[in-house]
């Protein structure tokens, strides 16, 4: 009986601990596919809106060969916007172990949906996190921005 308990209590606790690196291994493979926004924070506190209540609707749909999509939708009109990605592993830039991938965007022309920094409006970056959502960290204090995979 002890050693059934002991094998159920170990079996558990191995269990547990592979959920636990699951949760955190990622791979560039998980970034393809489409993304759609989830939820927006302002620069002040308790600033947060989600799903309808969000200024806009917005979407990217990352390809294999390096392409991708960018779509919002606002005041019932749609925004598209089109490119390519490069996608690298985490540098420590924010020192955030949450952070495992960047992905660095560059628009194919001027537009202007793009969330940029960057002079000309033509490149934008996002952080593939742990939690397996995408983030832009509040671009040139902006409203953060936290996107979720479609399934």
């Amino acid at each position: 009986m002890k050693n059934l308990i002991l094998l159920f209590v170990l079996s558990t606790v191995l269990s547990s601990c592979s959920t636990d690196a699951d949760e955190i291994s990622l791979n560039k493979e998980d970034i393809y596919g489409k993304w759609n926004l989830v939820k927006m924070t302002g620069s002040f506190g308790n600033s947060l809106t989600t799903g309808e209540d969000m200024e806009w609707q917005e979407s990217y749909n990352f390809n294999r060969d390096g392409t991708f999509i960018k779509s919002r939708s606002r005041d019932g009109e749609l925004t598209e916007a089109a490119g390519t990605f490069v996608i690298t592993e985490n540098d420590s830039q924010f020192n955030d172990p949450l952070i495992n991938f960047s992905i660095e965007i560059e628009f194919s022309n001027s537009n202007s949906i793009a969330a940029s920094c960057y002079s000309g409006g033509m490149k934008e970056e996002l952080y593939f996190r742990g939690d397996r959502m995408l983030s832009n960290y509040h671009a040139c204090d902006g409203p953060g921005l936290e996107y979720k995979k479609s399934k």
